[in-house]
């Protein structure tokens, strides 16, 4: 641990603190400064926490599908979904066993080549698999993302 209070994951096991990190968020012409803590072996990449929701008065609105900054200065939606041309797609079949994480290769759209990209699953969709929201870096197109199949059943997911 680096300074502050231990971290522990989801699951209660201890997480490895090995530094800090000073970053701007720039948020459509919003600027967030912010210290995170950096982690050993994070998958996602990046959490945000309550102390940054409670820094930058940020409240989720899952009824109105949108999140607020400072008291409303800033609004955006929660999740927004356009098209294809913003979606992921699994790149070639695969197949899980029941009840187990795997992680997959997936390719992005075009404009998302070789960047760092905030992945969620859609919404309202029917999901034979559990997504969760993460920060990945593309490689041209392909990445990598870490799936759960909560079936008691092995699931494939089509290229």
């Amino acid at each position: 641990m680096v300074g502050g209070m231990p971290l522990v994951s989801a699951n209660g096991q201890p997480l490895k603190q090995v530094g800090i990190a000073d970053i701007n968020f720039y948020v459509t012409g919003l600027n967030i400064y912010h210290t995170l803590k950096v982690v050993q072996g994070l998958y996602p990449s990046i959490i945000i926490g309550v102390d940054f929701m409670r820094l930058n008065q940020m409240n989720i609105d899952y009824v109105n599908n949108i999140v607020l900054f400072h008291d409303g200065m800033l609004i955006l939606p929660l999740q927004e979904y356009t098209d294809l041309n913003n979606c992921a797609v699994v790149s070639e079949t695969v197949c899980i066993p029941k009840f187990a994480e795997a992680i997959i290769p997936i390719i992005v759209p075009c404009h998302l080549q070789n960047c760092t990209v905030i992945l969620e699953p859609l919404a309202n969709r029917y999901e034979v698999v559990a997504v969760a929201g993460a920060i990945i870096n593309t490689q041209g197109r392909q990445a990598v993302l870490k799936v759960l199949n909560y079936q008691p059943v092995s699931v494939s997911l089509r290229k």
